[in-house]
């Protein structure tokens, strides 16, 4: 968070698009780089159709979460970015309770309530661009459903594992997103407020 809020903001980086590109290219990168050399195992890219399915809507979220995170990031302070991402946890037990009937202990209750409070009481004054604040509260949005639905598709993964995972929610956002960049060129241009 803090890299991206540098890159974007102190060095004014133009365009929060091509880095969302860049990180997904530099994640595919980085783990089939270290599945070669045997740091990390995961299945290899093949039957790309099979694991696009297994793994649905997990791409798509994660997708929609990294770019709004990206996006409203250079427009808000950093402390109103953590605070306004500590609504993920809370956002997450309610749809555990929506889709699963979960329903948190009160000590877990308590503990997120105590951690939304601290959370604004650190910011202080929380103001922030409102197209700013709602890219990333439909980024938290994403990330409470990625939550929910990885637990609830454990068993589907089809044995990709935590970096297989990450490697094909990257792979797979990287292939989505790229051509929408260069067929649609107003995602790439900066938003102006």
């Amino acid at each position: 968070m803090f890299a991206n809020k540098l890159v974007l903001t102190s060095y004014r980086f133009p365009s929060f698009t091509f880095l969302t590109l860049a990180q997904f290219l530099t994640t595919c990168m980085l783990l089939l780089f270290a599945r070669t050399f045997g740091y990390v195992s995961f299945p290899p890219p093949q039957n790309l159709m099979v694991k696009f399915r297994a793994i649905f809507p997990l791409q798509i979220l994660f997708l929609v979460s990294t770019l709004c995170s990206l996006g409203g990031t250079k427009h808000v302070s950093m402390p109103v970015f953590i605070m306004l991402r500590r609504t993920t946890v809370p956002l997450t037990m309610l749809l555990e309770y929506c889709l699963e009937n979960k329903i948190p202990s009160s000590g877990v209750a308590y503990s997120v309530i105590l951690l939304m409070f601290g959370a604004i009481v650190a910011v202080g004054d929380a103001r922030a661009p409102i197209f700013a604040a709602c890219l990333i509260m439909v980024s938290n949005i994403c990330s409470a459903g990625m939550g929910v639905v990885s637990k609830r598709k454990m068993e589907v993964k089809g044995g990709l594992g935590t970096y297989g995972l990450l490697f094909y929610n990257s792979f797979f956002s990287l292939i989505m997103f790229a051509p929408l960049c260069f067929l649609v060129p107003k995602i790439s241009v900066e938003l102006k407020m």
